[in-house]
């Protein structure tokens, strides 16, 4: 990329981030875990930990998820769900408020 221009550099990241998207959302699914949910946009989908330890774990990782996913081909010891960023956020305040979650969005 040396010599490049910022747009052409933009261009690239971003290329390059919807591929890796479309091959993270082939393995994890590409709608919203949420019940009734009807998301399947993905620009409007993301990965949700289960845990609730994203913090932690992209600390661990560095900032590049779907590039640590794919290049250790998808581990099982990290806990990923789909989940539309309204649906994300709502799960959050719902925990915040001490609320149960709907029996198929998961949080251990």
């Amino acid at each position: 990329m040396c010599g490049w221009t910022l747009p052409g550099k933009i261009k690239y990241w971003v290329t390059h981030h919807r591929k890796q998207k479309e091959i993270v959302f082939d393995h994890y699914g590409r709608k919203c875990c949420w019940p009734n949910c009807k998301v399947t946009d993905l620009d409007m989908l993301s990965l949700d930990h289960v845990l609730d330890n994203g913090y932690e774990h992209i600390k661990e990782i560095g900032k590049h998820l779907y590039g640590y996913l794919i290049k250790h081909n998808f581990p099982d010891n990290v806990h990923l769900q789909t989940m539309c960023m309204n649906h994300q956020f709502k799960k959050r305040q719902m925990k915040y408020r001490g609320e149960k979650l709907p029996k198929k969005v998961t949080t251990i």
